[in-house]
């Protein structure tokens, strides 16, 4: 169910610049994730359904003024769907974009085409980023944690956790100091619908709420190089231990 960043040259070079990690440091990072983990129900709560279907409601900014949107997204560890609805000038658009595995497809009013490889690598460095905000995934032996210190969310202390995974861009996330609970993820993106340049994207989580026993952010906005691009307000959340393999078809 994701964001925007940079206008602080520190963020980038924190993102681009390779530091090694000391063991008590590393130490010192699972301890936050540890505690992010409980905040947020705990590991059998945030494992027991990997796959998640939300409907959404929200505005997207990425032609300048706001726009309205409806849309859903279905998520799982190895594949992802959106579906999103808007007018723009009087004309009705409706945009849907499939992954799975190493295929996918969008359309575009009825009107289909297979994804590129450069496409599909996007989307799943993407689904990297969802995948570490899952939080579970992050005490494996495959991530290196590093804290990145104290700063302020939306007015609140937060704590930073640098991410670093072998072949995927790396991932900055900050946790509410008190509470525990992810208030943004921070990583170097591109549109994957429109491949072009990079951008910092950051995504704030807001407006917690308890879904089949985990604490869900029911509310996000999204920003790129510190640009309102996307806001989301989640009007259902389904979790699950699958999806139905014919939500991915190419019609």
């Amino acid at each position: 169910m994701t964001r925007i960043v940079r206008a602080c040259l520190l963020s980038v070079v924190a993102l681009a610049v390779a530091v090694p990690v000391r063991a008590d440091d590393q130490a010192d990072a699972k301890k936050v994730i540890d505690k992010a983990i409980t905040a947020h129900g705990g590991a059998e709560a945030l494992t027991k359904n990997p796959a998640s279907t939300v409907k959404m409601k929200g505005k997207f900014y990425g032609m300048g003024e706001g726009i309205d949107y409806t849309g859903s997204f279905a998520s799982a560890p190895d594949r992802s769907r959106f579906e999103v609805s808007l007018s723009v000038m009087g004309m009705n658009f409706t945009i849907i974009s499939a992954v799975k595995g190493d295929k996918g497809w969008t359309s575009l009013n009825s009107m289909v085409q297979d994804l590129s490889k450069e496409q599909i690598e996007e989307t799943l460095e993407a689904r990297h980023v969802q995948e570490a905000t899952r939080l579970v995934p992050l005490t494996g032996k495959d991530y290196k944690l590093s804290v990145l210190g104290e700063s302020k969310v939306d007015n609140r202390p937060a704590v930073g956790i640098h991410v670093e995974f072998k072949g995927k861009r790396d991932v900055n996330l900050f946790f509410d100091k008190e509470t525990g609970l992810l208030v943004k993820s921070e990583t170097r993106s591109k549109d994957a619908m429109n491949l072009g340049d990079e951008f910092t994207e950051e995504t704030y989580y807001r407006d917690y709420k308890k879904v089949s026993g985990a604490m869900v952010a029911h509310k996000v906005e999204i920003r790129r190089d510190n640009k309102l691009f996307v806001e989301g307000e989640a009007t259902e959340i389904t979790a699950s231990d699958k999806l139905d393999d014919a939500l991915f078809n190419k019609p």
